[in-house]
């Protein structure tokens, strides 16, 4: 694990002790706090447990991911978004996972099944460059959508909680007029939230 993702869970773990620490109930909720700054600081502002245990989870999916150059985001809503290096998706007019692709969705799938996610709805975007017909990349997104969650499913994760969903060559990361670009548009976005 490298410095900056071992600094960060271990920041997260920090948060969340503290925050757990810094909550009182019955008799000791009149006790004067006599705590570190660092648990003030995260029990003073309102949900700062849930934020510790947000970013707790966020960390831990990226330690799954962290080989394979996927990224793990918290989105202003809370939801966990998991982006798949495109080189490791699909080939242009292609729903095959590759292979390099099917090593990541394992580490995935095994994070998946771990209790502090087992509860969690994972929904699968998949996503076109601009080749082909507005009607042909709808389908092919979907696809390549679905391609994933049933990889998902084949490694135990339960189909109840997975959706996909094709956004065709809608929602561009990167200009399609150039090879690199498309490559970077054929990709996949995997989105965690709460039931």
């Amino acid at each position: 694990m490298n410095l900056r993702l071992r600094t960060t869970a271990l920041l997260a773990a920090t948060l969340l002790a503290a925050g757990c620490a810094g909550v009182k109930t019955g008799s000791d909720a009149a006790t004067p706090a006599t705590t570190s700054a660092t648990t003030n600081a995260a029990t003073s502002a309102p949900g700062a447990a849930t934020l510790a245990v947000a970013e707790a989870q966020r960390a831990g999916l990226a330690n799954a991911v962290v080989d394979s150059g996927a990224s793990v985001l918290r989105m202003p809503d809370g939801q966990l978004q998991i982006n798949v290096p495109s080189d490791f998706s699909f080939g242009s007019d292609h729903a095959e996972i590759r292979a390099e692709g099917r090593r990541v969705l394992d580490n995935l799938a095994t994070a998946l099944k771990a209790p502090e996610y087992r509860a969690m709805r994972v929904r699968v975007v998949g996503f076109t460059d601009s080749v082909g017909g507005e009607a042909a990349n709808d389908v092919l997104s979907l696809s390549r959508a679905t391609s994933v969650r049933n990889f998902l499913a084949s490694r135990g994760v339960a189909a109840d909680r997975l959706e996909a969903e094709g956004r065709g060559e809608r929602d561009p990361i990167a200009p399609n007029d150039k090879d690199y670009g498309r490559a970077l548009n054929r990709r996949i976005e995997i989105y965690l939230r709460e039931p």
